[in-house]
């Protein structure tokens, strides 16, 4: 079943809600964010597709717009500071009154990666969370970072192409979307740049990659999770410059959790950002399923008040019945 519903004590949140007829009771709700400014269906409709994935295994998932994305309106009583956090939790509440579950997976791609990893730090209803592409870190804090990190993956990208020889007929044929003949010695001369200031993804941000100023990247956020027990799976696409962010930050101070076992971790090779190309999609969501699947969930199910939280779908406040 999926069924759509203004929620929020604003009532200005708009959600669908995936319910499979078989739902497993004691499985946490899957709670999707949104990634940028794309609404609930997520990048390439990849939102919809994990719902319904999910679902066939017998799981609840609830894609829902933050307040001033997609079809939710922005609540004027907000301060602008913490509003996805608040309606990430709001999302929380109305499942809890909703359906009777209390614990939540909450999982987003970019800014909706951030979103649910700070959220998870605000409530403890949240027992897992699945950030891929995320930052963590505040951008303000990050400028060097990532700059760098941008860098590093237009050279990871040029070297890889360098001797594709399908790439150099396209280039010939004045075919490519990307190179011509005119502008490869500008992007030759930018490579040897890059290469010349000896970029190491596996060196920590103290090596002097960023400026001395730079604020030291702490994992706290993350021992707080996880002493919480907290299971956490982080997923990089090996285009997305969120990846070399992440190695110049946090990874090699999270190394011991994630040889470990403690936290998940997967990079997506050949995949961009937002996983445009089918077959990363696909992939992705496999790798969340079998996440899911492999790990203990035990969720004891609440009473619920369904018959007054109907009364907020779409379909009675926009139709109602005459």
């Amino acid at each position: 079943m999926e069924k759509a519903f203004i929620f929020g004590e604003a009532k200005n949140l708009v959600g669908i809600i995936h319910r499979p007829a078989h739902a497993n009771i004691h499985y946490p709700v899957m709670i999707m964010i949104n990634g940028g400014l794309i609404h609930r269906v997520g990048p390439n409709r990849l939102y919809v597709k994990l719902a319904r994935t999910l679902g066939v295994a017998g799981w609840t998932s609830f894609r829902f717009d933050l307040s001033g994305l997609g079809d939710s309106a922005t609540a004027w009583q907000q301060s602008e500071s913490g509003n996805d956090v608040h309606d990430a939790k709001e999302a929380m509440d109305f499942i809890a009154l909703t359906y009777g579950i209390h614990e939540f997976i909450l999982m987003g791609i970019c800014s909706g990666a951030d979103v649910a990893f700070h959220t998870a730090l605000k409530d403890t209803r949240v027992v897992g969370v699945i950030p891929i592409n995320g930052y963590f870190y505040e951008l303000e804090e990050m400028y060097d970072v990532v700059k760098k990190a941008n860098e590093a993956v237009a050279l990871r990208y040029y070297k890889k192409n360098m001797f594709s020889i399908a790439r150099w007929q396209k280039i010939v044929r004045g075919r490519s979307s990307v190179l011509s003949l005119k502008n490869l010695s500008r992007i030759l001369n930018s490579i040897t740049n890059i290469a010349k200031q000896k970029f190491k993804p596996a060196a920590y941000a103290g090596s002097g990659i960023v400026r001395k100023n730079q604020p030291e990247f702490k994992i706290d956020n993350w021992d707080i999770l996880l002493k919480r027990n907290t299971k956490l799976y982080h997923i990089f696409s090996e285009g997305s410059d969120a990846y070399d962010a992440f190695v110049l930050t946090a990874a090699m101070r999270l190394q011991s959790y994630i040889q470990s076992g403690k936290i998940g971790y997967t990079l997506i090779r050949d995949a961009d950002h937002t996983c445009t190309l089918v077959w990363s999609q696909e992939y992705l969501i496999m790798l969340i399923k079998t996440w899911l699947l492999e790990n203990n969930w035990e969720v004891t199910p609440h009473s619920s008040n369904i018959r007054v939280a109907e009364k907020e779908s779409i379909q009675d406040l926009l139709m109602p019945n005459i």
